[in-house]
């Protein structure tokens, strides 16, 4: 059972997006991992799962398949950060919903992060 949790627990907060590369290629995928300079994607729908990682400098647009997921959990999508650049217009907007909502809600520490990730 421990084993089955372990494996499980890093899925449980995964974010998915879609990702368009500037060659135009559109990627959709839970986010295993961003920073800087790539992007590591377990792409959706593949079995046995594959992951695919590509530089950011290649990406054009950024989205958030499900913004629900960001108004209930927005801890979970901040470590997204590095995309945040690329976020296309309603993913930008919803980013700016979130802050002025963990400002109604008096969350002040995420409040503050989130808005220097935006």
């Amino acid at each position: 059972m421990l084993i089955l949790l372990i494996l499980i627990l890093p899925h449980l907060q995964a974010v998915e997006v879609r990702i368009t590369s500037t060659a135009s290629l559109q990627l959709t995928g839970a986010v295993i991992q961003a920073d800087e300079s790539e992007l590591t994607l377990a792409e959706k729908g593949s079995l046995p799962r594959r992951e695919i990682t590509l530089p950011t400098r290649s990406i054009r647009e950024f989205a958030l398949i499900d913004p629900q997921a960001v108004l209930q959990n927005p801890e979970h999508v901040l470590p997204l950060e590095p995309l945040f650049e690329w976020a296309e217009p309603k993913t930008l907007k919803l980013l700016r919903q979130v802050a002025e909502t963990l400002a109604r809600e008096h969350k002040w520490e995420l409040c503050h992060a989130w808005l220097n990730a935006i």
